[in-house]
């Protein structure tokens, strides 16, 4: 019986998270690059596995927003139309 709450506490502990980290990618920080592209190969790899840990060394990572995914929301009454400019109402 104790064996079980043993194992029944600690599993998470047990089972290890696969570490995946942007460098690998060619993603470094404080460069002024585009890292949008390593970074959503990362993520992409990250979603192989149960468990995933995705490291980012210390620094300022920059985004481009030509290269960013686009995708709806949906929209509460809480948001506008200038705010969301492809709100769509029921």
């Amino acid at each position: 019986m104790r064996l079980i709450v043993f194992i029944l506490l600690f599993y998470p502990a047990l089972i290890q998270a696969e570490i995946i980290r942007v460098g690998d990618y060619g993603v470094e920080p404080n460069r002024f690059d585009d890292v949008t592209e390593g970074v959503q190969k990362a993520i992409n790899d990250c979603a192989k596995y149960e468990q995933c840990t995705l490291v980012f060394p210390e620094g300022r990572y920059d985004f481009w927003p030509e290269n960013a995914v686009a995708t709806h929301y949906y929209i509460s009454n809480t948001s506008s139309e200038v705010e969301v400019p492809v709100k769509k109402q029921k």
